[in-house]
């Protein structure tokens, strides 16, 4: 009798940074189940069955930051097993913060910028100062020499 392959779960955040590379973060709620529970991460969630996963992306840092990601580029996507078993599929997607829009913290405990050297004093999955890094290196990466004035190198 075949099997039935299990369908994996896919995951999408958002890695929002400032003029300084400061990233918009997110502590999670502490509950008993709750994938990085009590941990700073980058805002994102659950890709539904028949959605792309820019579309999810934008949808999952709205709901939970209030916050509309207009330029999302993709970073990566790697299959994440550091928290959680069995493994996730994660996109992640960087995008430059906007100054005149407003963000709000709809999910956890907490929504704030965090300076990319303050985030190793904080309780994150190891592997986020790897994808901040990544995430400031696709932006250097992409500017032009009129566009560097607006990070700080």
């Amino acid at each position: 009798m075949p099997v039935k392959a299990l369908r994996q779960e896919e995951i999408c955040a958002v890695v929002l940074l400032n003029e300084n590379y400061d990233a918009l973060m997110q502590l999670r709620d502490e509950k008993e189940g709750l994938s990085a529970s009590g941990l700073w991460v980058f805002p994102g969630g659950h890709k539904k069955p028949d959605e792309d996963i820019i579309s999810c992306a934008r949808r999952e840092f709205l709901e939970e930051t209030g916050y509309l990601c207009d330029h999302l580029n993709w970073i990566m996507s790697i299959n994440d097993a550091f928290i959680d078993k069995p493994p996730v599929l994660l996109h992640i997607f960087r995008d430059k913060y906007q100054t005149d829009k407003l963000y709000t913290c709809y999910e956890g405990q907490a929504l704030e910028f965090i300076s990319r050297q303050n985030a190793e004093k904080l309780k994150v999955p190891e592997y986020i100062t790897l994808i901040w890094d990544l995430a400031i290196l696709d932006v250097k990466s992409q500017l032009t020499d009129n566009q560097t004035i607006n990070y700080r190198k």
